[in-house]
């Protein structure tokens, strides 16, 4: 069933990295990827819920969604904005602030899970899902320029 999970969201994830720019040109990166947020955050508390092995594929689309958004929005919302010249910089530091938290994150999940989820893993889905919530609510207040700074 791992395998399935696996293959179906990395699969949407590829498709749709290509229709990004279409959506992001249509909608706008913002609300693209707040929504993206949305969705993957009703992935993660649905996933817990499901029984059936065919029926859980189907949050699994929403998370490839998710995980496409994640992956590709952030850098373009950030290379609008700042200088060209200084670009490499600020996506070098757009990077560090993805990697910083992953790291953290690494290192203390494992005391979070145990003591504060009680080493259940509905718990922590729902607690990821929870701050993928509050990600989309933050994406929307984000102030982003069409033009890049000059």
């Amino acid at each position: 069933q791992s395998a399935q999970m696996s293959l179906t969201y990395n699969v949407v994830t590829m498709v749709v990295a290509l229709a990004l720019v279409p959506l992001t040109l249509k909608f706008g990166g913002k609300k693209v990827y707040a929504w993206s947020l949305f969705g993957t955050a009703l992935s993660l508390f649905t996933i817990p819920f499901i029984t059936d092995p065919i029926l859980v594929l189907v949050p699994m689309v929403l998370f490839g969604i998710g995980w496409a958004a994640m992956m590709g929005i952030p850098y373009t919302m950030v290379s609008k904005v700042v200088p060209q010249d200084r670009r490499g910089v600020y996506m070098g530091i757009l990077n560090m602030m993805i990697v910083i938290p992953m790291g953290i994150e690494t290192l203390t999940f494992g005391p979070i899970y145990k003591y504060v989820l009680g080493n259940n893993a509905i718990n922590a889905m729902l607690f990821a899902g929870a701050f993928f919530a509050i990600s989309g609510i933050l994406a929307l207040r984000l102030n982003v320029r069409s033009k890049a700074a000059v």
